[in-house]
């Protein structure tokens, strides 16, 4: 028999993204679950990393992000999936490199697991290439010890003294502690200029910019070494595809939660948040059965959601909506393009995973002038499936030219691959809110938080003025941001900060 929604909880999660499912995880093991549970407006657990099937044959895509970055034994996703249960964690696949291709130079560069690069066509300025190898060199010396802190799950913004002594101790224990103070909160293009970057350069910043873009969803003027350098390192610090795609991690985690007692519902759809006496009230759209309910959350309600999202959610005109209102207005979101489908298996393609950037041709129209970030799965019965994504400025976009835009797109795959693709299936960011719920299909977020990590930072946590109930905001528009891990870790810390516990004691 299916559990029935109650009316009240201590604990409620909304949404199953990487950071909402981390806290359901994180609660379903520990003596806090009772009396939780989890809202999913979608059939699926995932969030922008959620699944589809489509075509001809059928193939089941990823909706948003194909790869996952440090994700091996005793990384944090390893460490949350194997807490309290056997179930084998998912195969994975290394990426072994990632790809460029400038079709009007007749370029095609490859930057290798081990920050080498190999010219795979066409000529490059020799000192260009000295220059991308000291960004890539130093980006690894400071990114891999940020990525590393990472794991120490510091916290931002700081709430209390606590959290100051916390990250203070983990800051001390860092390398390069005078190099890394100096130098965190400059534009990453600041550091790529004292690396030696010239004007006269035609692909650095193209690659750099189109790393960051996809990493950290910005460019290298707007964001900050400490980012930029995670961002850039990602290639060194290992990028892995589950097999069977990211649904193999979720789905699971999903099973796990549900094996651990805690209900997760599917097809609901928060409408309203309300302040109320005793906490927060939820007003939820049931689809599967088209009725509207109350819940109310008396302890801890966690929102893996957007800004967007919770400024159109929240009813209360209070301090703190009109603070993250002030906040928002300041920075711009990128929206997405998508392109799926298949193609036959050819020579031309080794027989693994693949990930390419394509880059426009000079006369590209204006909404695709950004380089198509084509993720390509391994092999299954001869078919090649792919997914490809392009950021693309809100102001560029005409729905009525979205016939154009995928022909547009299919053309750059064919002509720079030399393949034909199969069963395409294209969609705009229409489509990305409707399958991730996204406000508006708005991609990207983390800027909001990068600039002000220290100063006037968006506010992350929300205590009732009953000074029992918290709202925590999780997801890739708080800190530390865009990305899976990113989202993750961000999970974590709000389960910390609800429960004083310690994920590393788990």
């Amino acid at each position: 028999m299916n559990a029935r929604i109650d009316s009240e909880y201590k604990n409620l999660i909304v949404g199953s993204g990487a950071a909402g499912i981390t806290v359901a995880k994180l609660i379903s093991v520990t003596s806090h679950s009772k009396n939780t549970a989890l809202l999913e407006q979608h059939y699926s657990p995932g969030g922008c990393s959620s699944f589809f099937a489509r075509g001809v044959p059928k193939r089941v895509y990823d909706v948003g992000a194909t790869q996952m970055v440090a994700v091996t034994e005793n990384d944090i996703h390893h460490k949350i999936f194997t807490l309290n249960n056997d179930m084998e964690y998912p195969k994975l696949i290394k990426i072994k490199k990632i790809e460029f291709i400038f079709p009007s130079e007749a370029v095609h560069l490859a930057i290798n697991a081990d920050n080498s690069i190999n010219v795979l066509q066409g000529i490059i300025n020799k000192d260009e290439e000295i220059y991308i190898n000291n960004v890539l060199n130093y980006s690894k010396k400071i990114g891999t010890i940020f990525w590393d802190l990472l794991k120490k799950i510091p916290k931002f913004p700081v709430l209390n003294i606590s959290e100051i002594l916390h990250n203070i101790k983990i800051f001390a224990k860092l390398k390069f502690k005078l190099e890394i103070l100096l130098t965190v909160f400059l534009p990453t293009k600041i550091i790529c200029f004292f690396l030696g970057n010239k004007k006269n350069f035609v692909f650095s910043n193209k690659v750099f910019n189109s790393i960051l873009l996809d990493t950290v969803q910005n460019t290298m003027e707007k964001i900050p070494w400490l980012f930029g350098s995670l961002g850039l390192n990602i290639i060194n610090n290992g990028i892995y595809r589950y097999k069977g795609g990211m649904r193999s991690y979720f789905y699971n985690l999903s099973m796990q939660i549900k094996k651990n007692n805690m209900n997760i519902f599917y097809q609901i759809k928060v409408t309203e948040i309300h302040e109320e006496k005793n906490g927060f009230k939820l007003k939820i759209y049931d689809n599967k059965n088209k009725i509207h309910e109350y819940i109310n959350v008396t302890e801890n309600l966690f929102l893996n959601i957007t800004l967007w999202d919770f400024l159109e959610l929240f009813q209360e005109n209070n301090y703190y909506k009109k603070k993250i209102s002030r906040l928002t207005k300041k920075f711009n979101s990128w929206l997405a393009f998508s392109l799926y489908g298949y193609f036959e298996e050819s020579t031309v393609l080794e027989e693994e995973a693949r990930y390419i950037q394509l880059f426009p041709p000079n006369e590209e129209i204006t909404a695709l002038k950004s380089s198509l970030y084509l993720s390509i799965y391994e092999p299954n019965n001869s078919i090649r499936s792919f997914t490809a994504t392009i950021h693309v400025h809100a102001n560029y976009v005409q729905d009525h030219l979205k016939d154009i835009y995928k022909e547009k797109l299919i053309e750059r795959i064919e002509k720079n691959l030399n393949i034909k693709v199969k069963s395409p299936e294209f969609s705009m960011h229409h489509s990305f809110a409707y399958y991730t719920q996204r406000s508006k299909g708005r991609v990207g977020g983390l800027i909001v938080n990068s600039i002000n990590t220290l100063i006037n930072p968006v506010p992350n946590v929300y205590t009732h003025p009953n000074k029992k109930t918290k709202l925590f905001l999780i997801g890739d528009n708080y800190f530390p941001g865009q990305g899976v891990i990113s989202s993750t870790i961000c999970g974590i810390i709000a389960w910390e900060r609800a429960f004083k516990g310690k994920f590393s004691k788990l």
